[in-house]
């Protein structure tokens, strides 16, 4: 609100007996005070009014500052002192002759304008440029010519389930129960599309069915890509 540091001292409670007892020390029973009163509610603990007491100067003060006419105040007192200021140079005798340029601006590097720190601050920000971050696509690594990790032989002979989906379908628990011999379940695959080869559950090519000497294969048609494997974690 005053656009500056407030520094509040902690208070002093003191107990009047009766009304008759002066406020504080400091102020006189003629001086004009300003108060400043406002309700103070604790819960069901307290329910109290507090009172704040100002001089009359200090009131004027930070209305000034609140409305911003500080810095005009300290402009016209500026002036007033520069003026009284020349007028004893050219009255007093024991400090010699001195010049008026000199002194006026001594006079103006004494009083200068306060120093406004938010309006620095905000004639140094610079704006914050705002983006949408952009990812280029996954490329797929070359399957051959690749270099392989040198201590890749000691998992080689690690084995792996390796197992071809023909298909999926969902069922519900009543068309379950009623299967019987020579019952035709409908996949959600194509005829001649190609069959899922799955490495332990995840899926790395796709292929098509052969016969090898009376037993069904897969012939890989395609490798999975890197952006499809990691696709493929989410779902």
């Amino acid at each position: 609100m005053f656009g500056r540091e407030v520094n509040i001292s902690p208070p002093h409670s003191k107990v009047w007996i009766d009304l008759t007892q002066p406020l504080s020390d400091n102020i006189a029973e003629s001086e004009a005070i300003v108060k400043i009163s406002f309700k103070l509610t604790i819960g069901n603990l307290v329910d109290s009014s507090i009172m704040q007491l100002l001089p009359i100067n200090t009131a004027r003060k930070i209305v000034s500052i609140m409305l911003g006419q500080e810095e005009s105040i300290q402009v016209n007192k500026k002036e007033e002192i520069s003026v009284s200021g020349h007028k004893e140079v050219e009255t007093s005798n024991s400090q010699g002759k001195m010049n008026d340029s000199n002194y006026n601006t001594y006079q103006e590097d004494l009083y200068t304008e306060p120093y406004n720190s938010e309006a620095a601050m905000m004639s140094y920000e610079k704006p914050v440029e705002v983006q949408q971050a952009t990812f280029k696509p996954l490329q797929e690594q070359a399957r051959r010519g690749t270099a392989l990790p040198k201590n890749i032989d000691l998992i080689m002979d690690v084995p792996l389930e390796v197992s071809v989906v023909l298909g999926r379908t969902k069922m519900n628990i009543r068309d379950i129960l009623n299967l019987a011999t020579g019952s035709l379940v409908e996949l959600d695959k194509l005829a001649e599309e190609p069959v899922e080869v799955l490495v332990n559950g995840k899926r790395v090519a796709y292929g098509e069915v052969v016969v090898i000497d009376e037993n069904f294969g897969v012939r890989i048609t395609s490798i999975v890509s890197n952006e499809e494997k990691i696709k493929s974690l989410g779902k």
